[in-house]
C-alpha cells in the first residue's frame, strides 16, 4: 500500500515538472504554477476556509516566494502599482527568520502589496504561499500572540511549489528579498525612453513599419539567458545578444542602436556558421518586450 502511494505521489511530481519545465522562466512559469495550485484548492472537500477580505493576518509574516514569482511581483511594480519601497528595503535587510516577524500584525511588517482596507493590491498575482496557506479556524487566531489556527493541509499543492522549486533557477527567498533584489536588477539596466522605432525584417534588411515603441529595461537574465537555455535544451543553437538601450531621442538618421546591435547579431552568426554548426538558411530571432 505504501509503495503503490510513493509511486503514484512520484508519477504526479513528474507530470508538474514536465509541465512546468515546457513553461518559460519567470512570471510565465509562475503563473503556470499558479493556475496548477489554483486547481489543487479547488478540489479540497469537506473543509472550508476561512480566510476572507481584509483578515491579512498573514500578510504581515515573512512570506516566502519562488525567484519566479518575485519577477512577476516585481514585474507588477514596474508595470505602475505603487508600493512602499523603503518599507520594502527594511524588510529585505532583516536576516531570513529574523525575530522582528515575531511581532505578527506591526505596521513595520504589513506586506507593500497590501491595500488600506486590508485587501491584497496584486491577488491574481499573489505568491504561492498566498495560495495554498489556509485556515480553517476563525481567522482572528492567526493574528494574536499565542493563537491556535488551524491549516488546512493540500498535498498536490504542496506537490506544485517543490516541481517548480526542482527547477533550475528557481529558489525560494522572502517576499520582500526576492522583489527588492528583481528590482534592484531591472533599476540598474533601465532607461525609460519613447521614441519611434523603425522595424526592419532582419532576414532581408527591409523596412516594414514604424511604431511607437516604450523601452525600459533589458531583462536579459530570463527574456534572454533563460530562453536560450530552454531552447538549448530542445536541440537549438542559441546565442543571446545584450543589445544597447535607446537613447531618450531616437537618431537623426539610421536605425536605433538596437535595431543595429541585432543586425550585427545576425551578420555574426551567419559569418560563424560554419563552426558553430548552424545552417543559415534555417535560423529566426526572438525578442523579448
Amino acid at each position: 500500500m505504501a509503495s503503490g502511494w510513493r509511486c503514484s505521489v512520484s508519477r504526479l511530481h513528474a507530470s508538474y515538472d514536465a509541465v512546468l519545465g515546457q513553461a518559460v522562466p519567470g512570471p510565465t512559469r509562475a503563473e503556470a504554477a499558479h493556475l496548477l495550485i489554483g486547481r489543487a484548492v479547488a478540489e479540497v472537500k469537506g473543509v472550508t476556509p476561512t480566510c476572507k477580505l481584509g483578515c491579512s493576518a498573514c500578510c504581515h509574516f515573512e512570506v516566502e516566494v519562488t525567484r519566479d514569482e518575485a519577477e512577476l511581483l516585481a514585474a507588477v511594480v514596474v508595470s505602475g502599482v505603487a508600493i512602499d519601497r523603503e518599507r520594502l528595503a527594511r524588510q529585505a535587510a532583516r536576516q531570513r527568520g529574523d525575530p522582528a516577524w515575531a511581532a505578527l500584525v506591526a505596521p513595520e511588517n504589513r506586506c507593500v502589496f497590501l491595500g488600506d482596507e486590508g485587501e491584497c493590491r496584486v491577488y491574481a498575482h499573489r505568491p504561492s504561499a498566498c495560495r495554498r496557506l489556509l485556515v480553517a479556524s476563525p481567522a482572528v487566531e492567526c493574528g494574536r500572540p499565542g493563537g491556535a489556527p488551524v491549516p488546512i493541509t493540500i498535498p498536490v499543492a504542496e506537490l506544485v511549489v517543490s516541481a517548480a522549486l526542482s527547477l533550475p533557477g528557481n529558489h525560494f527567498t522572502s517576499l520582500a528579498k526576492g522583489v527588492a533584489a528583481e528590482l534592484t536588477w531591472a533599476g540598474r539596466t533601465s532607461m525609460e525612453a519613447e521614441l519611434t522605432v523603425t522595424a526592419v525584417n532582419l532576414l532581408t534588411g527591409k523596412t516594414t513599419h514604424t511604431n511607437t515603441a516604450y523601452f525600459v529595461y533589458v531583462a536579459i537574465d530570463r527574456e534572454g539567458h533563460a530562453l536560450g537555455r530552454y531552447f538549448s535544451a530542445r536541440g537549438l543553437t542559441v546565442a543571446v545578444l545584450k543589445y544597447r538601450l535607446p537613447e531618450a531621442a531616437a537618431p537623426a538618421t539610421g536605425l536605433p542602436p538596437s535595431q543595429q546591435d541585432a543586425l550585427a547579431a545576425v551578420r555574426l552568426v551567419r559569418s560563424r556558421a560554419r563552426d558553430w554548426g548552424v545552417d543559415p538558411r534555417r535560423e529566426g530571432l526572438a525578442i523579448g518586450d
